[in-house]
This record gives C-alpha cells, structure tokens and sequence, in this order.
C-alpha cells in the first residue's frame, strides 16, 4: 500500500478541512503543516497546535506520494530539496498563480473553470478535477425556526469576498446581518460607520467548532457576494445548503458548476450585484415558496458532496 503524505497550510484554517479529514480516513495517510505556532493556528477546536505535525523534511522521502495544499509554499520547498516522491498540487483557488506547475507530476483542481485554465498552460502534469466536500455529521439540518430577519455571512473579511455590500445591502433590506470569521480587511469592516454605530448588524470572530451549525441554524439567507474567478468554494456556501439555510450568491466557484438558479440557489448577476443585492435579499427573504424550494433542492444536491467522497475521489488518483 502506497505511503501517501498530505502537506496543508496550517492548522484549523479552510484547506486544513480538506486535507486533515483525508488523514483520518485512510490509515496510509498522515499530515503535516508547513507553518504551526502563534499566530498561524486557528483555535476553534478543529485541530490541535501540536509540534509533531510541523513539516519535516527528512521524512519526505519515507512517502510515494505527496499531496501539498499550498502551492507557493511547495514551490519554495521543491527549489530547496530534492523529493523522490510522485508531488501532486491541488490549486484551491480560480486566481492565475504565477507559480511553476511543471514541479508536480498532477494538479488537482476543484472547478472546471480551473481544470479549463490549467489546460491551457499545457503543462507536463496531470491535470485532474475533484470537488470539494463538506463533512455531512457536522453541517446537517437541524429542523429548528430561524431568528426574525437574520441573513448570515461566514468567512473572512477580504477584499473580493464583499463583506461591506453585503452589510449595507442587509440593512437596507431590513434585516439583520449576522456575521462570523475572520476581519483580514479592516477597512472594508468600518466601511459603514453609520451601521455600526447604532449596532444593527452582530459579528463574532470564528466560532468554536460545536457551534457553528447551530449558527447556521439562526439564518434565514445566506449571502455571498464574492468577486468571480478567485475561490474555488466557497465552503461556506456548501455548509449553508447541507445546514439548510436558502443560499443567494454571486455566480463563483462550486456553485457555477452544481447549482441551478431558481432550484437549489439565487444567483445575483456579477454585473448587477451592486445594484440588485439588497431587493434580492428582501425579494428572496419575503417569498417563503422561494426559500423552502431552494433549501429544499440545496439539501438533496449536497449530499453528493461529502468530504468522504472528497477523500476517496483523491485517493483514486493517489493510487494511479
């Protein structure tokens, strides 16, 4: 049986959901992290600051095959020391990387517009598609009635994700953002000072993990507003639709390729976004025909995308 090593980011964070599960599925799997300590773990309780799991590079040539999340990082690496091991790259991301793919012997991507990007560079490397997955024991529906006028947001506060849209578009619309993850952006958090100052929306930074699907549970919409051809998820969106909370997103990442406007998600035009987001969320919100169909259809569509399924589609290729 082939010795299989996944390298991620660090602990706790997105691509550390994507990659830890895999470990502790199959027995032949074991993870490391390139960065471990203050200031680089995330602590919700979904992994552990521990010492033992940081990278170490005498060990790398005990494995067949090494599975690395984080690209730039690996690049650097591979640079440094030579690794007999079969390298595989997952890009989690739509953005161009300028990075040299030619290092690995197969990238992974998890959209099409991805796999049709990679394409096009005519790599040496094996170009492949496995879509993320979500754990389906954690994120399920809990049957409980949402809070009055509550519109959710998860994630961080970055640039292309809109936070501050979302914001203004949810107070304009009457009703309640209620957010939870990480402010990277500061500027684009105090945007709307006139928001905050009188409290009408409520922010938690991330969430210990045995309380996020109950704060999935308070939400009546969950909006995304990210700008297209960066992520390559978001999982959040996935978490929303399994949680069943109606989903109404910008046309990206997983969502182009699964979902269908109007059956399991809303999509809001990229180029009418700024303009069309707030009647949107009141239009959806006030129509309850609209929201049961759509959570309805959303939790009937994730199923298919479990992180089980995540993990045994990448073992396939581990194993070719």
């Amino acid at each position: 049986m082939k010795r299989i090593l996944q390298i991620a980011d660090r602990p706790g964070w997105a691509i550390d959901r994507l990659s830890k599960p895999v470990a502790e599925i199959y027995d032949n799997v074991d993870i490391m992290y390139f960065n471990i300590g203050k200031g680089r773990f995330l602590d919700t309780g979904y992994s552990e600051d521990d010492e033992d799991l940081k990278l170490v590079i005498d060990r790398l040539n005990d494995y067949d095959v090494i599975h690395f999340h984080d690209v730039r990082a690996a690049e650097s690496l591979l640079k440094q020391f030579d690794i007999k091991a079969r390298k595989i790259a997952t890009k989690h991301t739509e953005r161009d990387d300028l990075v040299n793919w030619d290092i690995f012997d197969d990238v992974i991507c998890t959209t099409r517009y991805a796999v049709d990007q990679m394409e096009q560079k005519k790599l040496k490397a094996k170009i492949h598609l496995v879509t993320h997955g979500i754990d389906l024991k954690k994120y399920k529906f809990l049957f409980t009635k949402p809070k009055t006028d509550f519109v959710g947001f998860v994630g961080r506060v970055v640039e292309w994700k809109r936070f501050e849209l979302i914001l203004k578009s949810c107070f304009d619309a009457k009703k309640r953002l209620v957010g939870c993850g990480y402010i990277e952006y500061a500027e684009a958090f105090h945007k709307h000072s006139e928001i905050q100052q009188i409290r009408d929306f409520d922010w938690v930074n991330f969430l210990p993990e045995d309380s996020i699907n109950e704060f999935y549970s308070y939400l009546n919409l969950f909006v995304c507003a990210s700008m297209p051809h960066v992520e390559a998820g978001p999982l959040p969106v996935m978490e929303a639709m399994a949680c069943g909370v109606p989903v109404i997103s910008t046309p990206v990442g997983w969502a182009v390729d699964w979902c269908e406007h109007g059956k399991d998600i809303w999509f809001v035009p990229e180029d009418r976004v700024e303009v069309m987001l707030s009647k949107t969320i009141r239009d959806v919100y006030n129509r309850t025909d609209i929201r049961v169909r759509l959570r309805n259809n959303a939790l009937r569509l994730i199923q298919d995308f479990s992180i089980e399924n995540y993990a045994k589609n990448l073992m396939k290729i581990y194993e070719q």
